[in-house]
């Protein structure tokens, strides 16, 4: 019987850079504008229609990330649910460095618009902090928000950042809707860990060894699992029209590679994160 849904949170994605520069001109080039961040400090806040993301230079690995829900409340509900949450004591939180259960917010160790109102009053809105959890194959997911993204969270925003909308641009490619696929060693085992979270099973493909799950948010948190041995993670878009968004990229720079007997196409980010596109059934 699946378990009920959570408020998880906006769901983005934390990419480590070791080359920020390369690296956030990459993205630039695949269609995501700059929506928030601190680029001279090593972290840049990007979006491409209703997906977000952040690359951080100071990660040690990826995140998935979900931000603004009551991460206290979660971490009790998913500590009942099996799950073990910690937190990293630092300011990087894929540090080896951990303790058990979720870090309440500390406004003296944030900038203050994080935790004021607009008349400078403090927010009084619980449930901000951080914690981590690991899915069985130690894949990392972060939970946290800071007062201002609870407030927007609860009144019902759809996306974590302030200046995203979820429309594309004219002049940028639509890179269709993403599926963070993983690579997992026991399907079944990664199915149930995940629906501990309150996804629900959407579709499944016995011969390729395949399930995808999501919520049912107005943009959805949405993975699919897959335990094939040639498998890695990927950022996975489902367009609609295949050729025409890789004659796009091409123009945009990108080199795109295709998958001749399938309708594939790939490439690698610079800290070699493969993304795939699709052509929607």
């Amino acid at each position: 019987m699946a378990l009920p849904p959570l408020e998880l949170g906006w769901f983005t994605l934390c990419i480590r850079t070791g080359s920020f520069a390369a690296t956030r001109a990459f993205y630039e080039a695949l269609g995501f504008r700059l929506t928030g961040g601190q680029p001279e400090q090593g972290w840049a806040a990007m979006a491409s229609g209703t997906t977000e993301l952040t690359l951080m230079s100071f990660l040690q690995a990826n995140l998935i990330n979900l931000r603004g829900g009551n991460v206290i409340d979660l971490a009790e509900a998913l500590s009942d649910r099996g799950c073990d949450p910690f937190h990293s004591p630092g300011f990087d939180p894929t540090s080896t460095e951990r303790q058990a259960g979720p870090r309440r917010f500390d406004p003296d160790q944030w900038p203050s618009e994080f935790s004021l109102d607009r008349q400078g009053r403090p927010i009084t809105q619980p449930g901000a902090g951080d914690f981590l959890i690991a899915d069985p194959d130690g894949k990392l997911l972060y939970f946290d928000s800071v007062p201002l993204e609870r407030v927007r969270f609860e009144a019902g925003e759809r996306f974590a950042g302030e200046h995203v909308d979820g429309s594309v641009a004219a002049d940028q490619p639509d890179l269709g809707r993403l599926v963070l696929r993983l690579s997992v060693s026991d399907l079944e085992a990664s199915r149930e860990f995940y629906e501990r979270l309150g996804l629900e099973e959407r579709r499944r493909d016995r011969k390729s060894r395949y399930i995808e799950l999501g919520n049912a948010l107005d943009v959805p948190f949405v993975i699919g699992l897959c335990s094939e041995p040639d498998e890695t993670d990927a950022m996975t878009f489902e367009c609609d029209d295949l050729d025409r968004l890789v004659t796009r990229l091409e123009e945009r720079g990108l080199q795109v590679g295709r998958e001749p007997a399938r309708p594939i196409a790939r490439l690698e980010d610079p800290e070699g994160n493969p993304i795939l596109f699709v052509q929607r059934a």
